[in-house]
């Protein structure tokens, strides 16, 4: 919001995608021609991070002695930290990735399949790129239990 001064009775009022004169007197808003040559600096700038947004990381799940997909389903929990929640995903994997998370910060992650040991891991660090997480990729190697 950007407050100009029009006078002693009346104020040029600026808010993204808004403009407005407010007259002091009658306290009356209304739109004003005058405006017109501030209403570029009032205009709403372009975003550079308009595009889709990506994964914060990509998650392959193989077994550990074939590596290749493993054959169960998997339950993956994942927490960003600073997030109010947990978020819970089941699938069976494939050789393609999983998408885990969209916002940079700190991950922790957990994947649990029957017949094998489960995955964990802390704090992995997803960083931005000024607009997005930096996507990294993660291949796991899950390891049959005895």
């Amino acid at each position: 919001m950007v407050l100009l001064s029009g006078g002693p009775t009346s104020l040029i009022l600026c808010i993204p995608g808004r403009i407005g004169v407010i007259d002091r007197r009658s306290r009356k808003s209304f739109l004003a021609l005058a405006c017109l040559g501030v209403a570029l600096a009032c205009k709403s700038p372009t975003s550079p991070c308009s595009g889709p947004s990506q994964p914060a990381i990509l998650l392959t799940i193989l077994d550990g002695v074939t590596s290749r997909p493993i054959g169960t389903s998997v339950t993956i929990i994942y927490d960003r930290h600073g997030d109010d929640s947990l978020t819970v995903i089941n699938t069976h994997p494939t050789s393609t990735p999983i998408s885990i998370g969209s916002a940079p910060g700190t991950y922790d992650l957990r994947v649990i399949a029957s017949g094998y040991a489960d995955w964990l891991t802390t704090n992995e660090v997803i960083q931005s790129d000024g607009c997005q997480a930096q996507t990294i990729a993660t291949m796991i190697f899950m390891q049959p239990l005895p």
